[in-house]
């Protein structure tokens, strides 16, 4: 009999699976995404009025993403708490800067907030970088000759030269998070740099660290005519403005304690194997070779002159070895060109690193302006693995009669006048004096005088899988320029399949980008987009934020700036996996003891493989914090769109990586298995890492968190029923077979009696 039974569950199961896979299948043909405006769910009203998000991230380590916003003025920081109720954001801490006696004095406006932990103690604090001028000031002693009249000073004279330009510059102020409130007051001064630093992990303590330039001076053996007192000198050497690149780790209890310099291969900025980074900055901390070790990827200008641009790639490994506490980072591969045949590219924005085709490859993609006005053509540069560059032109973009463009990055320039002062040997103290026009130098600015400046000081494109079908889309704020007004929209770029019909034509990939001004089109006048989770569903929503512009009545007070929310929805069941790595540090005053949730490892990587509803192998990978600065707003989560199959994921993968030695390197990983659909799941590496002389070990927690979509619950209502289904015949068999051998008892008692 259960030879019976056991081949009917198994026809029973095989036909319900049949038949769900032919559902599924039919509902795995996508529609397109649709959406509605939900602002008043997420905000109370009034409280999105005159905001600019400025980072995302779970301050309070309660798996729900926060937003970090600025106020209109750009001095204060306020902290929404995200929330399973609506409003779904709450106010929660903030700092106004202006109230500080401590800031009254060189607080300028806030340029950028990041988020993560810069104290070590599991808790997530604040990293806010401002706009400020510094002098950067040095003494070097010079040989002058007199070419004014020979019998006024026949002999060379030697002389201390005081040399001091005044600068642009970046200052930066860590706010102290304790899960509850912030402190930004009582924080150490770092070097003022040049522009925003990158935000990396560089010595495997898992606080983070900083890369980034400083203002330095040095001698060059040119000669340089000064006028003082009315006579002309030739002197040498002179001393050079140059921008040199240094990393600044941090402590526990201290952010960014330790500068450091000189560890990159190339010492100068001015040698030939150290150029200067690009501005703005275009560089990421990932694996781009394969190998599960990030690496420190900068873009930097050969150029010595602003009018043209000569960009290159360099790759570094990060070394840190333990024993010595010594780090140095080493080319890794010779320095790339970033070329277009016959054609120039003025400016980058910040990267993308993203699995473009969906097979497990990470692309390095860099948005670009032919032009620094970005009036002709636009796109992005895409790395095809062997370091070389391959145009994806996106625009101009002919949409409703008008043409669109990208957003121009605001581009500030500073002629600076250096101040000197030459004091000759055994004369009389010189009045300061002027030097040749050689001496000025056009240096790139930080200062953004107005409130609009601040999602426009580079190109910024948001990747994130929409609409759950396996490949990351982009979005992106266009621009319209009419005679009488500039039209702003958010518009969706699809990853479709690239033909030869389509709208990019003779694509070097078997991807490539569509524009979708559909998704958005009910939001005008938007200055900035950003895909945000708002119920933590695992679909990617977006957050909008609008200039208020009343051209007809330009007298009637409205608010500058209005955040709006937008929900995604789709019309099919998608299914996703939402992941992320944490950090291993223990966390004695967060919300869940030992669980730092929200704070994130910069540079690991999470990937998945699964079979789809067709039986064929489904991949993917993706990374984590990888880049920074320029208020990117970057989600602290990875969502993997996996279609509209119910499978469970066969494997789930997390990879952290380190070297520690130009010889030595390990990656450590992590795989779960039969992973359910619309799960999120979270992984804890071990902290600290244990090393000894013979192997380097790393142990892995690891919390899942199930959200069960509809098609996972008729799933469920299918097993259940079959279950059911299954017990009613064979309490109805057992009961049939019972009946059976009473009545076989009974006649045998009548045969004994009889």
């Amino acid at each position: 009999m259960w030879q019976q039974i056991s081949l009917l569950v198994t026809l029973l199961i095989g036909l319900s699976s049949k038949v769900r896979s032919d559902f599924i299948s039919l509902k795995s043909i996508p529609s397109p995404p649709s959406g509605q405006d939900i602002t008043n769910k997420v905000f109370k009203t009034g409280q999105n009025i005159d905001i600019l998000p400025a980072a995302y991230g779970d301050f309070n380590g309660d798996k729900l993403t926060d937003i970090v916003t600025i106020d209109n003025n750009r001095t204060t920081v306020t902290i929404y708490l995200a929330s399973k109720e609506v409003p779904y954001m709450k106010l929660g801490p903030s700092w106004n800067f202006t109230e500080h006696q401590e800031h009254d004095s060189k607080f300028e406006k806030i340029n950028s907030v990041t988020m993560g932990d810069f104290t070590g103690d599991g808790l997530i604090d604040l990293m806010i970088t401002t706009s400020a001028r510094v002098n950067i000031t040095q003494n070097f002693s010079i040989s002058c000759h007199n070419l004014s009249h020979i019998e006024d000073n026949p002999v060379d004279t030697n002389a201390t030269l005081h040399f001091t330009y005044k600068v642009p510059a970046i200052e930066l102020i860590f706010c102290i998070g304790n899960g509850k409130s912030i402190n930004c007051s009582n924080h150490e001064k770092s070097k003022p740099l040049v522009q925003e630093p990158l935000i990396v992990d560089l010595n495997r303590d898992m606080i983070l660290d900083l890369v980034g330039e400083i203002w330095g001076m040095e001698n060059n053996n040119t000669k340089t005519n000064y006028t003082i007192d009315n006579k002309t000198y030739m002197c040498a050497p002179n001393p050079m403005l140059v921008k040199v690149k240094a990393v600044w780790l941090s402590e526990e209890g201290r952010p960014a304690a330790k500068y450091k310099e000189g560890i990159f291969d190339g010492k100068r900025s001015t040698d030939h194997l150290n150029f200067p980074m690009s501005h703005p900055s275009s560089n990421a901390y990932v694996d781009i070779d394969g190998d599960f070790i990030p690496e420190l990827i900068l873009i930097t200008n050969q150029s010595q002159t602003e009018s043209h641009a000569n960009f290159s790639r360099e790759i570094y490994s990060v070394i840190y070895d333990s024993s010595s506490s010594n780090l140095s980072l080493h080319v890794k591969s010779p320095r790339k060109p970033i070329l277009l045949k016959n054609e120039t590219v003025e400016i980058l924005g910040q990267p993308l690193f993203i699995d473009l085709e969906r097979n497990s490859n990470l692309v390095h993609i860099i948005p670009f302006c032919a032009k620094k006005d970005c009036s002709t053509k636009w796109g992005i540069l895409v790395d095809d693995k062997s370091g070389e560059f391959h145009k994806i032109e996106l625009g101009p973009i002919n949409f409703g009669g008008n043409e669109w463009r990208i957003i121009e990055p605001i581009h500030f320039q500073d002629t600076i006048n250096p101040q000197i002062e030459i004091n000759f040997i055994n004369q009389p103290a010189s009045q300061p004096g002027q030097q040749d026009q050689l001496m000025n130098m056009t240096v790139n600015g930080n200062f953004e005088s107005q409130t609009q400046n601040f999602y426009s000081r580079s190109i910024v494109m948001q990747a994130g899988d929409y609409n759950l079908d396996g490949y990351p889309d982009l979005l992106v704020v266009l621009e319209s320029k009419l005679k009488a007004e500039i039209l702003k929209k958010a518009v969706i770029f699809e990853n479709v399949p690239c033909n030869t019909e389509g709208f990019n034509l003779g694509c070097p990939f078997t991807r490539t980008f569509e524009p979708n001004f559909k998704f958005l089109q009910e939001y005008e006048n938007v200055t900035f987009a950003s895909f945000f989770d708002l119920k933590e569903n695992g679909i990617l929503d977006v957050l909008i934020v609008q200039e208020s512009v009343d051209q007809k009545h330009p007298d009637v007070k409205n608010p500058n700036y209005i955040v709006r929310a937008f929900e995604t929805s789709s019309n099919a069941d998608s299914y996703f996996i939402k992941a992320l790595v944490l950090s291993g540090r223990p966390c004695s005053q967060c919300l869940e003891k030992d669980v730092p949730y929200g704070n994130l490892i910069p540079g690991a990587l999470v990937g998945y493989t699964m079979k789809d509803v067709e039986g064929q192998t489904q991949t993917s990978i993706a990374t984590q914090g990888y880049r920074s600065g320029y208020t990117t707003l970057d989600v602290p989560y990875t969502i993997f769109g996996i279609g509209h199959s119910p499978n469970f994921v066969d494997h789930f993968h997390f990879y952290l990586g380190y070297c520690f030695s130009l010889t030595s390197n390990q990656s450590f990983s992590h795989d779960s298995r039969q992973i359910i659909p619309n799960s999120q799941i979270y992984a804890i590496p071990s902290y600290p890492i244990l090393q000894d002389s013979h192997e380097t070990t790393m142990t892995w927690r690891v919390k899942l968190f199930l959200t069960p979509g509809d098609a996972v619950l008729q799933t469920f209502g299918v097993l259940i029923g079959i279950i059911a289904l299954v017990a009613a015949l064979a309490s109805g068999l057992e009961y049939k077979e019972k009946r059976s051998d009473r009545k076989e008892r009974m006649a045998e008692a009548r045969r004994f009696l009889m």
